[in-house]
């Protein structure tokens, strides 16, 4: 659900000057309006992509399940932070309210935002890597044969620390470097492997490129500490910094990029020098533990896509009997805000109390 959809409702008061501005009384003013359909459009209300579209429904105290879905979008729009979180800590106490994380990182995230969520009902659900592209033509021997770079974050792709290194190492013949936020995970399949250091905790772009057959080339947990220690913000972007220094042994835990589940699709270095190894196909990176990598990353992303609908499966099993179990208890059914909801459509006063 999109409340930001409904902004026809509140574009003429001062504050709103776009769909996704969010505050207190915006939210306020959507549910006043718009509260008997937001709240009873159905038995369960999912709200992704941007967690505060369920700021109005919150804010009414909407006692229907409410499943949120939480990412790095959390505050996309959101003009009064305080009020914000103190809503969301408030909603992380009702027990009609579950919370789906993408990754491990954004539960420590909304903790160090003084938003414990409830462990009982927060489960980690990675994301499908389902891509629904047309698959590109077949790669031709040059492409197979070279890796793919991946330059996600910089707005500016000559400013980035990998770029630099490949220019003066003189190996631009061996990469081709890919820019943009929505890559073709099938393109990223064909080549050799695909060149990546991290820079946020996951990205949608792993899972479909490994669900594609893609392998990855990612520095070590050791080597990206170092990286981080030798570089300014400036030079290297990097999310979670804070995070590093308060976990410095366990920080990368929280980083599906090195997680269990998938770091045995990966190629990883320990330095500049091996990286050079691995993109001239020196020593043990021959052309056969790459296409070993690429069968075990796909093998890899499987079971994680089983993990994760097994896990949606579960999750909405329960919230289904909850939002059964809502409609037999006095206390929420009636909701005690439709009496208000009464006043506001019609003025009548029958049924209203206070």
């Amino acid at each position: 659900m999109q409340s930001r959809l409904f902004y026809d409702l509140v574009r003429n008061t001062t504050e709103a000057t776009d769909p996704y501005m969010s505050t207190e009384n915006i939210a306020f003013l959507k549910w006043r309006g718009l509260g008997p359909m937001l709240c009873h459009i159905a038995d369960i209300l999912v709200f992704g992509d941007v967690a505060a579209d369920a700021r109005p429904v919150l804010h009414g105290n909407c006692t229907t399940p409410i499943i949120i879905q939480l990412n790095n979008r959390f505050t996309i729009g959101v003009r009064d932070v305080n009020p914000y979180l103190r809503l969301m800590t408030d909603a992380a106490s009702r027990p009609w309210v579950w919370f789906v994380a993408s990754n491990s990182f954004e539960p420590y995230f909304f903790k160090s935002m003084e938003v414990p969520l409830p462990p009982e009902r927060t489960i980690v659900l990675r994301p499908l890597g389902a891509s629904f592209l047309p698959k590109p033509p077949p790669a031709t021997a040059t492409q197979a044969a070279k890796v793919a770079v991946l330059e996600l974050q910089f707005r500016n792709p000559e400013a980035s620390l990998t770029r630099q290194w490949i220019v003066r190492s003189r190996l631009e013949e061996r990469v081709d470097f890919m820019q943009g936020f929505h890559l073709d995970p099938h393109q990223l399949a064909q080549y050799r492997a695909v060149l990546h250091v991290p820079h946020q905790p996951s990205s949608i772009v792993m899972y479909e490129a490994m669900a594609a057959g893609a392998t990855f080339i990612l520095p070590s947990v050791k080597f990206l500490q170092q990286l981080l220690s030798s570089h300014e913000e400036t030079e290297f972007i990097f999310c979670c910094r804070g995070a590093v220094s308060r976990l410095p042994d366990t920080w990368h835990e929280l980083f599906d990029w090195w997680h269990d589940d998938y770091r045995d699709g990966h190629v990883v270095f320990d330095s500049w020098e091996q990286l050079e190894e691995i993109l001239r196909g020196k020593g043990a990176f021959t052309e056969e533990l790459f296409q070993s990598k690429k069968d075990t990353s796909k093998k890899l992303m499987a079971a994680s896509r089983q993990k994760t609908l097994a896990g949606y499966d579960a999750l909405y099993q329960k919230v289904r009997k909850q939002s059964c179990d809502h409609n037999k208890r006095p206390d929420l059914w009636p909701p005690k805000y439709t009496a208000e909801w009464a006043w506001n459509f019609t003025g009548n006063e029958i049924g209203r109390k206070g």
